[in-house]
């Protein structure tokens, strides 16, 4: 047995997909909070996956992750003056000199450019997402477990 499995943070949702409609009902009668049980195989689970990711990465608090400066100049010590930007309204360059940096993962990359620019910023979406666990569909050999009744 497969289950395909994915968290959805943003709206605190668990998806998962199941082969067939008797698994759905054993699935659904576990009662596990804010889960979605769908039949569909690896393709429906990865579509839905991508859907999910892109909904997150649009999501202004997911966007508040990742910061950017750029270099407006040097000083006259020849050190680089930073401000901060909002990398996604910038105009296409191939001189300013940026750096990135998310909060789940530490420092400072930097990027000439726009084009090189928005390659690192992929690459900051993409350590998030790895960072929430949000990268990949997991999959499961069973059921999950019913959680236990409070007593």
């Amino acid at each position: 047995m497969e289950i395909y499995q994915i968290n959805d943070i943003a709206n605190q949702i668990t998806y998962y997909f199941v082969s067939d409609d008797a698994t759905k009902a054993q699935g659904e009668a576990l009662n596990l909070k804010n889960a979605q049980w769908i039949v569909g195989d690896l393709t429906a689970a990865n579509g839905k996956l991508n859907e999910v990711v892109t909904l997150f990465l649009n999501d202004p608090s997911t966007l508040s992750h990742i910061t950017c400066t750029k270099s407006i100049g040097k000083d006259a010590d020849g050190h680089n003056i930073w401000v901060g930007c909002n990398f996604l309204t910038e105009e296409d360059n191939t001189d300013t000199l940026y750096e990135f940096h998310t909060d789940t993962n530490p420092g400072f990359t930097q990027a000439t450019g726009t084009i090189e620019g928005q390659t690192v910023y992929k690459q900051k979406q993409q350590d998030i997402l790895n960072w929430i666990s949000l990268n990949q569909v997991t999959t499961l050999t069973e059921l999950p477990k019913a959680p236990k009744p409070v007593v």
